[in-house]
């Protein structure tokens, strides 16, 4: 029941059974979901965490990304940069090249390209 009350005082309610395990086992707290929000990211869906978490998808990350001027980016995004290994260094040996994208979505293509 606490970590359950945790996600409560998150305003996370009605979690879903199927969703609580995988949860628990990758230790997703609470302090988990509160890092987030000095890099804007407030009421992450429940759905989102868990596959974040499991690509370990930190707040320095984000911070990297931001810091090349990517802001605004969704969830979904990160997930699929952090899977296809879009990573800020990537992309800033991908600029030196010359490759100025505009989007986290043309960095994925181009990686899935390369590889």
């Amino acid at each position: 029941p606490e970590y359950i009350n945790e996600f409560k005082a998150l305003g996370y309610e009605n979690i879903r059974l199927s969703d609580l395990a995988p949860l628990k086992s990758l230790n997703i707290t609470h302090d988990y979901i509160k890092t987030f929000e000095a890099v804007g990211y407030k009421n992450i869906p429940i759905r989102d965490l868990i596959p974040m978490k499991s690509q370990n998808i930190t707040p320095e990350f984000i911070k990297g990304l931001n810091d090349l001027g990517f802001s605004s980016i969704t969830t979904n995004e990160l997930i699929a940069a952090k899977a296809t290994g879009v990573t800020p260094e990537f992309i800033s040996s991908m600029k030196q090249k010359g490759h100025n994208l505009k989007s986290i979505q043309k960095y994925i293509v181009l990686k899935n390209v390369l590889e």
